[in-house]
């Protein structure tokens, strides 16, 4: 170019070529250093000067203004014509501009490795850290380490990040140079920070990789939604086809459903159905996370087990299969300490698998009945406690509790079918004036809890023993049966065994079903 004020054609980074023509005939020494000036302020890559064409040497203005301001000057010799540069350049621009093509290419190829994995973040993270020798780091938007390669200086590198501004950073932390920018994935944002203790592979690989990391968090939370939505959908489908009617040609395909998911083939299985206590309130939040927290659990100890939300969330309670071992023992009554859990009878042929849902949710309902036995014992406790000036017991309302069908004796089994109210209709019906009659009652119950002896029912309700006998009789009278007929001792025992239960509490802080005895 030999024109005026080449600026406003140039791009900074360009070189510029001139054979000086508009310096022929004058000695310009000020327009030489203006020219200078110019592609210095222009940012322009330096100059390049062809002699012997105009002049036969770069004029010496030109060369004392190049090095006062260091813009770089190079001389082009008469044989080499200013096409050969121009090709020159553009050859190595094009070069340089595959050969990062080519670097973010494999990048990307060694990081896509890691979506495969069984933890795509822990693999990506390792992955980054063999790629460049170094260290990478994921936070959460508190500064929470998400996932990290070995030794990293985690707290030092957040707190750099923390006080740096800029969504771009480069800072050092002991021999780490460390590069970091912050990214948003649904919604929540996060840092990425990878390290090295050289600092040109941070200028080689910093942006390239940090931009392939970007779109690879984005991809494997993507990935690990749908596969955990998918994960969701085969396990409600499976549940939902064994809780129904299955043909026997139909068990196999449905056993090996169950062997992909690390039940052994024929092992004996046992249906859970769990459920919230009445009296207690539990976050969608909260649900989730206890949810997750037993899974986890389930895995930790190698336990097959698949389960769903009873209802549309996870805080209605959960209904599951699981492989029926020590380990299941374990795990669910660590699931019974906060919640209701019924848990059917094991076993083996998935045809029977409607019948044991149907376990498992009636022993649940025993496990609820059972549940609001204790509660009505603590309040009757409490309020005799209070009415005597003294604290009430300690410890929560109700507790959970596990039910295992074949602990569930005969009678209980047979009341957990009914609400509460259809029992005291019918018992209504049966007894008639008796259960208005409060002191014939406790009689009553207190001969069926002592085995229908008169001299512990006696010390029982502090009377004489002819007193129990005579309350005996009335009772007789007001069922209009003898006591010692099974079917009026059945009667009472049912219309009572709600009471029975609650007036005969186990162990201290028991809270594992126990059936009442007659």
């Amino acid at each position: 170019m030999e024109i005026e004020r080449p600026n406003q054609w140039l791009e900074p980074g360009w070189l510029l070529l001139t054979t000086g023509l508009r310096f022929v005939g004058r000695d310009d020494a000020v327009g030489q250093a203006e020219l200078i000036g110019e592609l210095k302020d222009g940012h322009a890559a330096g100059l390049a000067f062809g002699v012997g064409v105009n002049f036969e040497q770069v004029p010496q203005a030109l060369v004392s203004a190049a090095t006062d301001v260091g813009l770089t000057l190079l001389t082009v010799a008469a044989e080499v014509p200013f096409a050969a540069v121009e090709n020159y350049v553009n050859r190595s621009l094009a070069a340089s501009e595959a050969y990062v093509a080519k670097r973010a290419l494999w990048i990307q190829t060694e990081l896509l490795q890691s979506l495969s994995a069984e933890q795509p973040l822990m693999a990506l993270v390792n992955q980054i850290g063999r790629l460049i020798r170094g260290i990478a780091v994921i936070y959460d938007d508190a500064g929470a380490m998400i996932a990290a390669t070995g030794a990293v200086p985690g707290h030092l590198i957040w707190e750099q990040i923390r006080c740096q501004v800029g969504r771009r950073q480069r800072f050092a932390v002991g021999r780490w140079q460390v590069a970091a920018r912050p990214t948003a994935i649904a919604g929540m944002n996060y840092w990425i920070a990878i390290g090295s203790q050289q600092a040109h592979v941070l200028d080689n690989f910093a942006d390239p990789l940090l931009d392939s990391v970007q779109r690879l968090l984005g991809a494997i939370q993507s990935t690990t939604a749908f596969q955990a939505t998918e994960a969701r959908a085969e396990v409600a489908e499976l549940l939902t086809l064994l809780s129904g009617v299955i043909a026997p040609a139909e068990a196999p395909p449905l056993w090996e459903r169950l062997a992909a998911l690390r039940f052994p083939m024929h092992a004996p299985l046992r249906v859970f159905v769990s459920a919230k206590l009445a009296d207690r309130t539990i976050s969608l939040t909260t649900a989730s996370e206890d949810l997750n927290q037993f899974v986890e659990d389930a895995q930790a100890h190698h336990l097959p087990l698949i389960l769903k939300p009873r209802g549309a969330t996870e805080a209605a309670g959960w209904v599951g299969i699981a492989r029926d071992s020590t380990v299941f023992d374990s795990w669910s009554d660590k699931l019974g300490e906060s919640q209701l859990v019924g848990v059917s009878e094991p076993f083996t042929d998935l045809t029977l698998g409607r019948r044991s849902f149907r376990e498992a949710r009636r022993a649940l309902l025993v496990a609820q009945r059972s549940a609001a036995q204790r509660g009505g014992a603590w309040r009757h406790a409490s309020n005799q406690s209070q009415d005597m000036g003294t604290p009430p017991p300690p410890g929560p309302l109700v507790t959970g509790c596990v039910v295992r069908f074949e602990d569930v004796d005969l009678a209980t089994w047979l009341l957990s079918s009914r609400s509460a109210e259809a029992i005291a209709d019918k018992s209504r019906q049966q007894l008639g004036d008796l259960l208005d009659r409060s002191d014939l009652v406790d009689t009553a119950v207190a001969y069926l809890a002592c085995g229908l002896d008169i001299q512990r029912t006696a010390a029982r309700l502090y009377l004489h023993p002819n007193s129990v006998r005579y309350r005996l009789r009335r009772i007789e009278q007001t069922i209009e049966a003898p006591l010692s007929a099974p079917s009026a001792l059945a009667n009472l025992y049912l219309a009572f065994h709600d009471r029975l239960a609650a007036e005969n509490p186990g162990p201290e802080g028991e809270t594992q079903y126990q059936p009442p005895l007659l």
